[in-house]
């Protein structure tokens, strides 16, 4: 093998293992009940791809106030309902239940890295209206793609085979010229 298939090689390898991990996914399969009330708005959910690290995080705003704040975990992947109330587990609430009748809802869906770190998928759900309304939007905003990175070792060792590789071709151009 020579040393540029070599080089392209252990490249190709960090970047796979980097990218091979899985990230979390919560997606929204149905919008089973809708209502203004506490606990009167449910969907049904899957989570995939969590490690065990990541908690959940769910978020209500309604008309610039904010309903509801919980962070619970540590989740686990699964099929289950899931329902809009009264929590404050995550952060302050400014607002109490019930949503005034014909007002849109915000609903994010969040993954955390641990209890306050950052997060790590966000998806956003709009409805029409909390009294009889439907899915307006459902946007991922945090996406859940993994960047491949190397760390210090697999830096170093990569600067070492890219000097390697530079020291090979210079010594073979001077061979040529001479």
């Amino acid at each position: 093998m020579s040393y540029k298939s070599g080089l392209a090689a252990f490249v190709m390898s960090m970047s796979f293992a980097a990218a091979a991990a899985a990230a979390p996914v919560w997606t929204i399969n149905s919008l089973n009940t809708i209502g203004c009330a506490s606990s009167a708005t449910g969907f049904t959910t899957t989570i995939t791809g969590v490690s065990g690290t990541e908690y959940w995080r769910t978020i209500v705003d309604a008309n610039g106030l904010r309903y509801m704040d919980e962070v619970v975990g540590p989740a686990t992947n699964t099929v289950q309902p899931w329902h809009l109330y009264t929590s404050s587990s995550g952060g302050p609430t400014t607002a109490s239940w019930p949503i005034p009748a014909a007002t849109p809802i915000t609903v994010n869906f969040e993954f955390i890295n641990g209890l306050g770190g950052p997060v790590v998928f966000q998806r956003q759900v709009t409805l029409t209206r909390c009294d009889g309304g439907t899915i307006l939007s459902d946007i991922v905003l945090i996406p859940n793609t993994i960047v491949p990175t190397l760390g210090e070792w697999g830096m170093g060792g990569l600067a070492m085979l890219l000097m390697l590789a530079g020291g090979l071709a210079l010594r073979r151009r001077s061979q040529r010229i001479a």
